[in-house]
């Protein structure tokens, strides 16, 4: 699945680059949980949903887990284009290691959290995010902001996943890490959350 924005990133970075290459991968499915089942309340189940999103690969969890919104904002694809892109994600790609769930608030059919993120491309990252009951399923829906914003980190795991990806050259990498580390919190927040890969462009442009 396209991973709770962990390889949202990664993606459009690598896409603009001529060394990129067409991705794609296998419809393995992993299994997702059941969240809609868990006992404990909304908090547990949100709790739940959050964590299986951002640390396992199913092809369920792009429906299951997600709505299409969220779905649109990862891939910066729309509709049935967006799940099929989710749905074709490699198993284990972009696995966070572990989230910490804290600050969940809930009103109604809507909640937000917060999420601290281990591993992956957002390692030492605090999201908020939002999330939407539909019947007795969370979703979630949207990535809000960054809580905790670390540049270096940021840069640091970036790096690491687009040399794992193989497509970029060493002074490509470490543009796109110079990039992350001067420019604006408020504009590397803004790119992201748009899921626009026209955006996420605009800023690795020299590179």
């Amino acid at each position: 699945m396209r991973k709770f924005l962990l390889f949202l990133p990664v993606l459009l970075i690598v896409a603009l680059f001529p060394l990129a290459g067409c991705g794609g991968g296998d419809d393995t499915d992993t299994g997702a949980a059941d969240t809609s089942a868990t006992g404990g309340g909304d908090e547990a189940q949100i709790t739940d949903v959050i964590t299986t999103a951002a640390t396992t690969t199913s092809r369920d969890n792009c429906v299951n887990l997600e709505t299409t919104r969220f779905v649109e904002q990862n891939a910066a694809k729309t509709g049935q284009a967006a799940i099929q892109d989710c749905e074709t994600n490699d198993p284990g790609e972009t696995d966070a290691d572990s989230v910490d769930v804290t600050n969940i608030q809930v009103s109604g059919d809507t909640a937000t959290a917060d999420v601290a993120i281990t591993g992956s491309t957002f390692d030492g990252q605090t999201l908020s995010v939002s999330l939407v009951k539909e019947g007795d399923q969370w979703k979630l829906d949207h990535f809000d902001s960054f809580v905790k914003y670390d540049a270096q980190a940021f840069a640091d795991s970036l790096g690491t996943s687009l040399k794992a990806q193989g497509q970029l050259t060493p002074a490509q990498i470490s543009c796109v890490q110079k990039v992350v580390t001067t420019t604006s919190a408020s504009q590397i927040e803004a790119a992201i959350l748009s899921g626009q890969s026209a955006q996420i462009s605009a800023l690795f442009s020299n590179c």
